[in-house]
């Protein structure tokens, strides 16, 4: 697939976004038709996510369990910490400030988080780890182009549960 100058003006990532939300969509009205729920992120919490520090890799991945289809995108970001679970209190603090909750906490292993604002939606922060994102070769790459130290990162996951 190519893309013409006037379907991406402005930034290569943008118009990636903007087709990996289409073919979300079509992918989840296709499956709408099969009986399956999809539960997905309102845009804007992902959009907040990216507002704590410098994404390093963001992907999208989907899995049918039972009769829904759960959406969870992915971050690794970089939010100035020395360490993983330095950066793990960063981020925990910057979502804080912006109405996060914490809804279970196991620092520096994992924080699970929760907003007012969209009941449903759910963000997992967890120091870097390669494990982590071992089906992401994309976001591997990222890392080794982008990040001089990795052990300092952060991963969130976002997701919308029940």
């Amino acid at each position: 697939m190519t893309m013409s100058s006037h379907a991406c003006p402005r930034r290569r990532r943008a118009c990636l976004v903007r087709i990996n939300s289409a073919i979300l969509l079509t992918t989840s009205l296709l499956m709408s038709g099969c009986g399956y729920t999809t539960w997905q992120v309102d845009p804007a919490v992902l959009d907040e996510v990216r507002s704590i520090g410098r994404v390093i890799g963001e992907s999208t991945s989907d899995g049918i369990w039972e009769d829904t289809n759960d959406i969870i995108t992915t971050f690794v970001i970089d939010v100035g910490g020395k360490s993983g679970p330095e950066s793990v209190d960063k981020t925990v603090d910057l979502l804080g400030k912006r109405g996060w909750k914490i809804l279970r906490e196991n620092r520096p292993t994992s924080t699970t988080m929760e907003s007012p604002t969209w009941e449903n939606d759910h963000l997992v922060v967890r120091p870097f780890h390669p494990a982590e994102i071992e089906n992401e070769p994309s976001i591997q790459g990222m890392i080794k182009e982008k990040a001089p130290k990795p052990e300092a990162l952060v991963v969130v996951w976002a997701w919308e549960g029940a």
